[in-house]
């Protein structure tokens, strides 16, 4: 077998490996107007709602700022390496969590690395509980 063949066959192994291990892209879940609940039912402010979602994102490694329209942009950076940005709108009875943006996160047509979804349920866990405390 000459040398021009054993490198083709160790390019075509090599290239098939590597597709293997990569993760297959997911369909994006934006999460809209999910409930505000406080642990005992009673109403809760505009003011609280945005409190325990910053608090909530902050705590799982998330900062925020506000964009023009007064919505929340969460944005989470995992080893230096993904990032992703959302936009939560809020109200006093519900909240929404929305794709805005994201690097490194193989993002096309609606698709994306499979840990988004995960990451944006984990932040969403995160605001639940904190609402709950209020």
């Amino acid at each position: 077998m000459s040398l021009k063949a054993l490198f083709a066959i160790f390019l075509s192994v090599t290239m098939m490996a590597s597709v293997s291990h990569a993760r297959s892209s997911v369909p994006i879940i934006n999460q809209e107007n999910l409930p505000t609940v406080s642990a005992v039912g009673k109403s809760v402010s505009t003011d609280q709602v945005k409190q325990a979602i910053v608090v909530a994102a902050t705590s799982k490694g998330w900062t925020t700022s506000l964009d023009q329209s007064g919505a929340i942009v969460a944005t989470l950076i995992v080893r230096n390496k993904h990032k992703i940005v959302v936009t939560i709108p809020y109200a006093e009875d519900k909240f929404s969590v929305l794709y805005r943006d994201s690097s490194n996160m193989n993002y096309n047509n609606g698709v994306i690395h499979p840990h988004y979804n995960s990451w944006v349920q984990n932040l969403i866990t995160a605001i639940r509980s904190e609402l709950s405390r209020i």
